[in-house]
């Protein structure tokens, strides 16, 4: 009734405490059992009929309540029994075959009764998908209490319903079926649970009910629910003993039913008794083996088909083709899990050398590739009704443009295709010797990517990708000069030896260049929501890009090489007006060859020294290299805060640019070349000397003793000090020192190869301060809170 502290609901309870008070005598009370039933049904307390009040503030009292075989087979008035049909499970414990409980939900109204025409229920959260069933069934029972302040209650005066689909308020179905009363005492399950409370719907009469509703034949109620009778959508049923009522409001689907509702409703205002139009009532109803029947078993069939093909080296081809048609799955999937959709798609790929058509000796390598594939699904259900059929809505649509448009709404469809032309070069033929203006050193490369789209959301998808490339590299075959190397004097003299071995190259062993025009167009169009008059304008997204990379390898000697790369990334903008508002007639073709305008451009240099110390004869032990790194980046200001405005003045951010140099030198002590320098080693561990081996003597010949002089051990406390001294057999040592500056709010752009502002040595890596030298120049912005 009420709670005390922080506790709001049920879901953490440690302690549970019972009191029994107000007794005026001693009273004995014998403890039994106390049991915590879990129930998954939940009492619905908003109205279910908009003439009535909130439940909550009603005299109207629903009780849940669970009757089972177990504890209510000798209730009164009814006692309870399983269903007809019904069998009770049975386990084995144990070697002993235990029969498990059989139950049913109970609702019981009680109070003042329930009004004419007002409903209570209860409810729970599912996820179950009907469509692969064709029938809903349960059983109903329904009996008056045993005393009643209310006249008795008749057959069909109490309604037991069904709720169900994606909420309780705006998109359900609902199904009713008019309870006959049990008499008191009844025995049979057939008394108890008679054929005519049996709810048996033709799941595939909500599809009829829906069809008639989308096309508003069907009039409201008061709050908006659309009934019908099951003998109008189903003749056949005229018969039948247990005809029902289906309702629709929205457009719910059983396809993915996510709540669910069962509940009571009075009736007695359609039912013209004497004395008991309009009355309230009282009574009970147990709902059990809420179930779907007869599931949907067709099949469905698929094929696979590939085919592969070539002609020698000059064209290969492949392809492949599938489909699948509704009802189809593999040997172990169930059957909601089999396809609900047609399938038809193909891929096919083919590679041609056209440059084998050409003269062998002209040596061109024009390889293209060419391919296309498109895929077209076709759904069971249409899309936006997912518990109709496409063909029944195609069918109940009137005119051909009308039925054209709901097919391609419904339909999955992409097409993919794509045109290449990767590695385009012309091969070196003989042996003709290579120059820097030669063909062969380019290599061209061209592809082409398009993909169209539409379904059920999107109306028009296009997406298409161009890129265009060139590739250039030579490599030299420099030879060093080594102008003292035939001195003879130099090569004599150990500490000479390091200018003998001077050398240096006039040229550099290789430069690259590449690059690559990237344009990218997206056009996606979403379908026009279901209200009349407004639409989706087309989304578009385009990334035209030109980037290029440069460098070149020079070893200026042998110890000293030098490295050099370079990278720019170029924006296009050319689908640009001059108020930068985009023109959308502008396609991926336009003004093709605009390199655009420099948006990042980095360049590295890396010097890599071997310092000539191990040339020194007492140093030759001693390895030592130096390498510097120096690095810059141009950055290109944001577009949008170009212009910046502050107190009435406009001023200009700039870009920005960085740089950092990294200086290491790494050296490495072999200390058993300094150990064997200063004659720190151990006596007989030299080598033996080799001696020439003797030729076996001539018969008569005399022998002399043969014998191997014993080597000088030495002293074995001095060997031992020895061996600890020169147990260090290597010492490296590495020092890095890294420095970078950047610069906001620089004002000068970038050239195609880069610049030299505001220093050559900044865009090295050096790090002088260049700000003054840059201020002076007007190459800074003058925004007060940069610089």
């Amino acid at each position: 009734e009420s709670n005390i502290g922080g506790i709001s609901d049920f879901r953490s309870i440690r302690f549970m405490r019972m009191f029994l008070t107000g007794f005026s005598t001693d009273v004995t009370v014998r403890f039994g059992a106390l049991d915590l039933v879990r129930g998954d049904w939940r009492r619905y307390v908003k109205t279910l009929n908009s003439a009535y009040p909130d439940p909550v503030l009603s005299n109207t009292n629903l009780d849940i309540l669970a009757v089972d075989i177990q504890e209510n087979s000798l209730r009164t008035p009814v006692k309870y029994v399983s269903p007809p049909g019904v069998v009770r499970e049975q386990v084995n414990n144990n070697n002993t075959v235990v029969r498990l409980n059989e139950k049913a939900l109970s609702l019981r109204i009680s109070g003042d009764g329930l009004e004419a025409g007002d409903s209570r229920g209860v409810f729970k959260n599912v996820s179950v998908d009907m469509r692969q069933y064709k029938r809903l069934q349960m059983f109903l029972h329904s009996e008056a209490l045993p005393q009643p302040a209310l006249p008795q209650l008749q057959d069909k005066e109490m309604i037991g319903f069904i709720r169900f689909g994606n909420d309780f308020t705006q998109n359900f179905y609902q199904v009713e079926i008019p309870l006959k009363i049990t008499n008191p005492n009844a025995q049979s399950a057939e008394e108890i649970w008679p054929e005519e409370n049996q709810m048996d719907l033709k799941l595939a009469l909500l599809t009829q009910l829906k069809i008639l509703a989308m096309g508003t034949t069907i009039n409201a109620d008061a709050d908006g629910i659309r009934f019908a009778n099951e003998e109008s959508l189903d003749p056949s049923a005229a018969n039948k003993p247990n005809k029902l009522r289906l309702g629709i409001k929205g457009n719910p689907n059983f396809g993915l039913v996510r709540t669910l509702m069962v509940g009571i409703k009075n009736n007695t205002k359609n039912i013209p008794v004497a004395g008991a139009v309009g009355s309230k009532i009282k009574g009970e109803v147990w709902f059990n083996e809420l179930r779907m029947a007869e599931i949907d078993t067709k099949g469905g069939m698929a094929a696979v088909m590939s085919l592969d093909a070539n002609m020698a080296d000059f064209a290969t081809f492949s392809g492949t083709g599938k489909m699948s048609t509704i009802g189809f799955g593999s040997l172990e999937q169930t059957t909601n899990e089999r396809s609900r959709e047609d399938l038809k798609l193909y891929d096919v790929v083919t590679n041609l050398s056209l440059g084998k058509l050409l003269p062998k000796k002209w040596g061109i390598n024009l390889p293209f590739n060419y391919g296309v594939g498109e895929q077209i699904i076709t759904p069971k259900y249409d899309p936006f009704n997912l518990d109709i059929e496409l063909k029944q809505v195609i069918d109940v649509t009137q005119n051909q443009s009308d039925k054209d448009n709901v097919l391609d709404r419904a339909i999955d469809y992409t097409k993919r295709r794509s045109i290449n032309f990767i590695g385009v070069r012309k091969d070196r033929v003989g042996e003709k010797k290579p120059h820097l203006y030669d063909p062969e050193n380019l290599t061209l490369s061209y592809s082409y990517n398009e993909m169209k789209h539409h379904d059920f959301e999107i109306l028009n998808l296009i997406d298409q990708q161009v890129k265009t490339s060139v590739d250039y590299s030579f490599a030299f075959q420099p030879k060093p000069l080594e102008p003292f190397k035939n001195i003879k004097i130099l090569k004599k003299s150990n500490y000479l030896k390091m200018l003998s071995d001077f050398n240096f190259n006039y040229m550099p062993s290789s430069i690259n260049f590449s690059s690559n025009f990237l344009r990218q167009f997206n056009r996606q169009q979403f379908r026009q929501v279901d209200v009349e008059g407004i639409g989706l304008d087309p989304l578009y997204r385009r990334n035209y890009t030109f980037n290029y990379t440069y460098g070149f390898n020079y070893n200026l000697t042998k110890s000293l090489k030098l490295n050099f790369t370079a990278s720019s990334a170029n924006i296009i903008r050319n689908y640009l007006d001059a108020n930068n508002v985009p023109d959308q007639t502008n396609t991926i073709w336009t003004d093709y060859w605009n390199f655009g305008e420099p948006n990042q451009h980095n360049q590295q240099l890396v010097v890599n020294y071997e310092l000539p110390i191990n040339k020194i004869p007492f140093l030759n032990f001693v390895k030592s290299t130096y390498t510097y790194t120096g690095n810059s980046a141009w950055q290109r200001a944001s577009q949008a805060m170009s212009a910046f405005e502050s107190a009435g003045v406009v001023y200009n951010l700039g870009n920005t640019i960085q740089n950092s140099g990294i200086h290491k030198i790494n050296g490495t002590f072999n200390m058993d070349g300094f150990y064997k320098y200063i004659g720190l080693v151990k006596p007989g561990s030299k080598a033996p000397k080799q001696q020439t081996p003797k030729v076996a003597p001539k018969p008569g010949e005399k022998i002399q003793n043969t014998a191997v002089p014993a080597q000088n051990q030495g002293n074995i406390f001095v060997n031992g000090l020895i061996g600890l001294v020169t147990s260090v057999k290597n010492i490296q040592i590495d020092y890095t020192e890294n420095k970078g500056t950047v610069l906001p709010g620089y004002l000068p752009g970038i050239g195609f190869l880069g610049t030299a502002k505001p220093s050559l040595g900044f865009s090295f890596g050096l790090q002088d301060d260049v700000r003054f030298e840059a201020a002076k120049r007007g190459w800074l912005t003058n925004y007060p809170n940069f610089n």
